[in-house]
C-alpha cells in the first residue's frame, strides 16, 4: 500500500514541475529569399514570436505577420512530419506541412543564451522552390519571465 501511495505522489509531484513557459520575443531579422536559380533577394522584417512550452509540446508562431510561418509539435491540418531537437540552451522545431499541391518545410532555431534566431523555410511547388534563409536578434517583450 505504501508502494502505491508513492507512486502516486511522484506522478504528480512530476506532473507539478513541468513547466509551462510563455514568452514573446521581439525579433530584428534578415531575411534571404532564393527563387530557383535567380539572385537571392534581402529584407530585414521586424516580428513578434510566441514561443510556448507545455511538457512536451511547444510551438514556435509569429503573432502578426503572414511573412513567416510559424514551428509546432503539436498535430496541425496538413502536418508530415516535425522534429523537436530542444534543448536547455535553444529551441529548434522543424516542420514539413503539406498545403494543396505544396510542401513547405520551417525550421526555426533560438538560441536561449543569446537570443539569436535562425529562420528557414522552403515551398516547393513543382519544380519551383521557394528558399527563405533568416538571421537576426530577439529581445524578451516579457522580462519578468526567467527563462529566454
Amino acid at each position: 500500500m505504501k508502494k502505491i501511495v508513492l507512486m502516486i505522489l511522484l506522478m504528480y509531484s512530476g506532473m507539478a514541475f513541468s513547466e509551462e513557459v510563455k514568452i514573446k520575443l521581439q525579433c530584428n531579422i534578415e531575411i534571404k529569399d532564393y527563387l530557383n536559380e535567380s539572385p537571392p533577394k534581402t529584407a530585414r522584417h521586424s516580428e513578434v514570436f510566441d514561443v510556448e512550452v507545455d511538457g512536451n509540446a511547444k510551438t514556435i508562431m509569429p503573432a502578426t505577420s503572414e511573412y513567416f510561418n510559424g514551428v509546432s509539435t503539436l498535430p496541425v491540418e496538413g502536418l508530415v512530419s516535425f522534429r523537436d531537437e530542444s534543448k536547455d540552451d535553444k529551441f529548434n522545431i522543424s516542420t514539413v506541412r503539406k498545403e494543396k499541391n505544396s510542401l513547405i518545410s520551417t525550421q526555426i532555431r533560438i538560441d536561449r543564451d543569446t537570443g539569436r534566431i535562425y529562420y528557414t523555410n522552403k515551398v516547393t511547388l513543382n519544380l519551383n522552390n521557394l528558399v527563405q534563409r533568416g538571421v537576426g536578434d530577439c529581445t524578451k517583450m516579457n522580462p519578468s519571465k526567467n527563462l529566454f
